[in-house]
């Protein structure tokens, strides 16, 4: 083992040498470290921007500011659609929220009725509203709605039908801005499309068609297809 033949000033560039790749280092990673944390805070502001809070709704061309709804939401019970027996209990003001996946026409009885989802990805429930009295008069065309607003209704009346409630006043219906999330199951039954409502960011299909298997799904397409053949 030969001893170091390495002067004094020599050293001292090494360590020199060594401090600065260091520093370098320690800027680097407190540069990625900065810049991790600046895009995690722009991701949380833009899902906050894009989330309606009182349901989890993804929205998008707000209708109203969220600290608007906010304020408007303190001290009201938020029943989901898929308990609306949750309407009969407590004195406090309700608010069911909604995505409206379907407008009926206006009845000769002057009603309408349209049907909203909550879109939950394991069991989705759905709901109808009942339009009647003013609230017809003013949302009843179906021209002041569009398929795929998010809806919040203000203490809707259970209906005798069930899943279905009434709302009477125009006040009672607020549209809150619209769901890029709703789409339609493209699964076909008979020839025809199945159009039940469904995420549009999972598979393109209603959580019933969803649980078949791919395969299922062909062979029973295949096998309607050759029924048909046959008449």
């Amino acid at each position: 083992h030969q001893p170091s033949t390495m002067s004094p000033p020599d050293a001292a560039i090494e360590e020199d040498t060594a401090a600065a790749r260091k520093a370098r280092m320690q800027a680097l990673c407190a540069k990625r470290n900065l810049q991790a944390k600046q895009e995690f805070e722009e991701r949380k502001a833009e899902e906050e921007r894009t989330t309606e809070r009182s349901s989890g709704f993804r929205i998008v061309d707000r209708c109203v500011r969220q600290e608007k709804w906010d304020a408007a939401m303190r001290g009201k019970d938020l029943v989901p659609i898929g308990h609306l027996g949750g309407l009969l209990r407590s004195q406090n003001n309700k608010v069911v929220i909604g995505i409206l996946f379907a407008i009926g026409k206006p009845e000769v009885n002057k009603s309408s009725e349209w049907k909203i989802t909550d879109l939950d990805p394991q069991a989705p429930a759905e709901a109808s509203v009942i339009l009647t009295g003013r609230a017809f008069e003013h949302w009843g065309n179906g021209k002041e709605v569009k398929v795929g607003q998010i809806i919040g209704l203000l203490n809707p009346q259970l209906s005798c039908r069930s899943g279905a409630m009434l709302v009477t006043f125009e006040t009672q219906v607020v549209k809150l801005g619209t769901s890029p999330s709703l789409g339609f199951c493209q699964a076909a039954d008979d020839g025809r499309r199945c159009q039940r409502p469904c995420h549009q960011e999972g598979s393109g299909y209603c959580v019933l068609h969803e649980r078949r298997s791919h395969g299922d799904r062909h062979l029973m397409s295949q096998a309607k297809a050759r029924k048909r053949r046959r008449i």
